[in-house]
């Protein structure tokens, strides 16, 4: 099968040809580099005949329709596993983020040899080659700083210098983390390394320039920390004050201890938080004042409902069946046009599989009897009943659901294929595929003539190719891995109704 979908990867679109060689390449696992190396050399080439997105056109993730970058990076990173010389001989061609996000991998594996061997000049020179520009690595200097002998302390003032310099070069933008960050991230982890005088005069310089973002930025952060306290951040001043006011308080006692009585909100975090951004646990950034979201009310009552039922599984099963049946078809938080039914139903099979038999045979019939009721785009949930019918041990059930599974992936297919208004995404991500995906890889385990009729009925060749590959994978016991899936539909006015998630 692998032989058959790499000798049919040359008919097929560029994009998909490329991909099904990758996925080929993975199948063979580590038993023969040699043949992986070969499969991802033409993968790589197969690349280089795919479109680049127009320029201007809206494109919500580079997943969903940079595919090309994707798929270049995904090849040469594998390549450099198994050959550096071939990864090296191929990057000439790649994109030129590609190009360079490789090399500095490559960069990044000789900086930590250099390190692990204790060659800080090299080490050193490493860093240096993008003192004036936005490719300066602010972890790699962290690093050297935290690495070098006291005998080499000196060295600590020069690179640190550098890392300063750098941020003086460079404007914080919208990038994420931002040289402001990067820069007072290094100081939080380096300062007692460092001459007091030079770590005091970075801060000055990040607080000055960061007044300067408040008055343009909109920028708000809320953080919650290790212990579970909240803060939100409400400007990029603040939130460099609250990363470096605990560094100020060891350094400038008086100075942090005037920082705080002029910002009241500040000293309210650090309150509840007094090692910063050292005790953060998770973090999200915003643009614009905080404001709820015209659909988080009611998406947030149907997840409470959907939770209460998961709950109310274990107790009573029965009673949490009916209240399943009353939830709706639609108005799910994630994936978009998700089914707070199906998700509810599935929770309660997988609670009572083994308390209740009863009611998760019932729960999985209701599941089934929903298929004629979602709408096509809410079809890809339904992959996961197929391992409902593995959990109950329900052999036949599970034959009887991949067929009607593979039909539903039919129909999708006409949706995604729909030449009036066609799937934009990759094909590769389409629902349809994901679908037949599942289809393929529950069948192959309960029979491998199953599988290989679902792949024969697929209209489309390229899909058809990648799906071999999906199956041999699996014969071949090779975890196939998780995969995206994407829509990227056309309205008069753009394109509409994008998402992208995760098909495991």
């Amino acid at each position: 099968m692998l032989k058959a979908a790499q000798a049919e990867a040359d008919g097929l679109t560029p994009d998909m040809s490329a991909f099904v060689l990758w996925k080929a390449a993975s199948a063979y696992g580590s038993t023969n580099r040699s043949i992986q190396t070969d499969i991802l050399r033409r993968a790589f080439l197969a690349t280089l005949t795919i479109e680049s997105p127009v320029e201007g056109e809206s494109c919500p993730r580079t997943e969903i329709c940079g595919v090309k970058s994707d798929l270049q990076y995904e090849i040469l990173q594998k390549l450099l596993e198994l050959s550096r010389g071939s990864a090296e001989e191929l990057l000439s061609s790649a994109e030129p983020e590609i190009r360079e996000n490789i090399a500095d991998r490559i960069s990044e594996k000789e900086f930590a040899d250099s390190l692990r061997n204790k060659n800080f000049e090299r080490a050193r020179e490493l860093i240096s080659e993008h003192g004036d520009d936005n490719y300066f690595s602010y972890s790699r200097a962290t690093k050297i700083i935290e690495a070098l002998p006291e005998n080499l302390s000196a060295n600590r003032l020069v690179i640190f210098s550098e890392a300063v310099h750098n941020f003086e070069q460079q404007r914080s933008g919208n990038s994420f983390p931002s040289v402001s960050e990067e820069l007072s991230r290094m100081i939080v982890d380096t300062w007692p390394r460092l001459p007091s005088p030079a770590v005091l005069a970075a801060i000055t310089e990040i607080l000055d320039r960061a007044k300067t973002e408040s008055q343009e930025s909109t920028l708000h952060t809320t953080i919650t920390t290790t212990h579970g306290a909240v803060v939100s951040l409400n400007s990029p001043y603040e939130a460099r004050l609250f990363q470096l006011l605990p560094v100020l308080s060891e350094l400038a006692p008086a100075q942090a201890e005037s920082l705080l009585h002029d910002n009241e909100n500040i000293r309210s975090a650090l309150g509840s938080s007094p090692r910063g951004m050292q005790s953060m646990e998770t973090m999200t950034m915003e643009s614009g004042p905080p404001s709820p979201h015209p659909d988080l009310q009611s998406q947030a009552e149907i997840a409470g409902r959907i939770n209460a039922v998961i709950d109310k599984a274990a107790k009573s099963p029965k009673q949490a069946l009916s209240e399943a049946l009353g939830l709706p078809l639609a108005g799910g938080v994630w994936p978009p046009d998700g089914c707070p039914r199906l998700s509810a139903l599935e929770a309660i099979v997988r609670t009572a599989a083994k308390k209740d038999r009863l009611v998760a045979e019932s729960a999985l019939r209701e599941i089934m009897n929903l298929a004629e009721q979602l709408s096509p785009i809410q079809y890809h949930q339904l992959g996961g009943v197929l391992s409902l019918y593995s959990l109950l041990g329900d052999e036949e059930g599970e034959k009887n659901a991949v067929k009607i599974l593979a039909k539903l992936a039919l129909k999708l297919y006409d949706l995604d294929s729909d030449k009036s208004n066609p799937n934009l995404a990759f094909k590769g991500f389409w629902p349809s595929t994901a679908l037949w995906r599942r289809c393929v890889l529950f069948a192959g385990k309960l029979s491998p003539a199953l599988a290989d009729a679902i792949i024969s009925d697929i209209p489309d060749p390229n899909i058809a190719a990648i799906e071999k590959v999906v199956h041999a994978s699996s014969l071949l016991g090779v975890n196939t891995g998780s995969w995206d899936i994407a829509i990227n539909y056309r309205t008069s006015t753009g394109t509409a109704n994008n998402f992208m998630t995760a098909d495991e």
